[in-house]
């Protein structure tokens, strides 16, 4: 499918993102400021969540196609300009402030990779993330853009950079703060938030840790496949030429078998129904009631925040997460969603996945 505007979610991923298969090692560079001096342990959230968090997940949603290793920096690095130099000020609501100076994301992280540049082969890394202490004059964070000039390090040009302060990662019984650092991966992998934001907008979905608050953490099928986790031959796409009806076992998206993973039906160049199956796994605490057959329209036209997913399959069945309600969507054997003339029914669930059924609206 035609890819859309400013990557979004349409194939092939962005060439600037890094390798998606293999092994990677990722970089923590600790850094302070003159006006914002470390005084916790910037290492400890890092140590006993957020890596093991990342490592872990990265491993089982691509079926051990990549494995990531992320080494951290053995001391802070004072940086020479202050803090409020790089206009990381945030709007209490998330974002950058109304009518501020443009933030330097991609400087403060170029200025931590200089100051380590002596202690460290940035050739081994393919990317850096950098850790800061807590001060309202560092509360931007997340993945960004190097600018349109990186500058090389060791051969490298880093197209992108992480920045993360430390209550980016803390308090740890928050799952949205502990999982920050495996979805700011997942924008450098060149993944985008799945859902549509902003007040006022629709309830989210509850699928993909592309979604800061969602439910669950493993990886919808398709940014699977987009990351070539998930392969062509464990794909059954449909078209509009579909005569009768289709039957397929689908095996659910957290099992590593090599069976079909997801039906997709393509709807024009730019928008598809992917179908696919949600199990209790080790990323995904499903209850048994919980579990099911999801539909989701992929529209790759639209950017991030504007919806490149949306849920179509049993809207109402919903649950609140993190105090924010989203829709779970799943579905169970004798139901079924009707949606761009297409019925999707769920006709049996068996140990090894969902039969689901694909009739075209005549």
């Amino acid at each position: 499918m035609d890819d859309g505007p400013m990557g979004s979610v349409g194939f092939p991923k962005l060439a600037n993102a890094f390798s998606s298969i293999g092994s990677i090692k990722g970089l923590i560079i600790f850094v302070d400021f003159p006006d914002v001096i470390a005084t916790v342990d910037l290492k400890s959230p890092w140590q006993t969540s957020s890596i093991p968090n990342a490592e872990k997940l990265f491993g089982f949603s691509s079926y051990g196609k990549l494995e990531l290793k992320v080494d951290m920096s053995n001391k802070i690095y004072r940086l020479q300009k202050p803090s409020t130099y790089y206009n990381l000020s945030a709007d209490p609501s998330g974002g950058p402030l109304a009518n501020a100076p443009q933030h330097k994301l991609d400087e403060v992280i170029t200025d931590a990779i200089t100051a380590a540049d002596p202690d460290f082969d940035f050739s081994k890394y393919a990317f850096v993330a950098v850790s800061t202490p807590q001060s309202p004059t560092l509360a931007l964070s997340g993945a960004t853009g190097m600018g349109q000039n990186p500058k090389q390090f060791d051969g490298v040009t880093y197209t992108y950079g992480d920045f993360i302060p430390y209550d980016g990662l803390t308090p740890l019984d928050k799952p949205y703060r502990t999982l920050n650092f495996t979805h700011d991966i997942g924008h450098m992998l060149g993944l985008m938030h799945p859902y549509i934001t902003g007040a006022g907008q629709p309830m989210t979905g509850a699928w993909d840790i592309m979604w800061s608050f969602a439910f669950q953490n493993d990886f919808l099928g398709w940014n699977k496949w987009k990351l070539d986790w998930i392969i062509d031959d464990q794909i059954s796409c449909l078209s509009g030429n579909l005569n009768g009806s289709v039957t397929q076992l689908l095996s659910p998206i957290g099992d590593p078998t090599k069976n079909k993973k997801m039906i997709v039906i393509k709807l024009n160049s730019t928008t598809a129904l992917a179908v696919e199956v949600r199990r209790k796994s080790p990323f995904e605490d499903l209850q048994p009631e919980d579990e099911g057959v999801i539909v989701y329209r992929v529209d790759t036209t639209k950017s991030q925040g504007q919806g490149p997913y949306t849920i179509v399959s049993n809207p109402t069945k919903t649950i609140t997460y993190q105090d924010f309600p989203e829709i779970l969507g799943t579905m169970k054997p004798s139901q079924s969603v009707t949606d761009s003339g297409y019925v999707i029914t769920v006709l049996q669930s068996v140990t090894a996945g969902d039969y689901v059924s694909i009739h075209k609206v005549a």
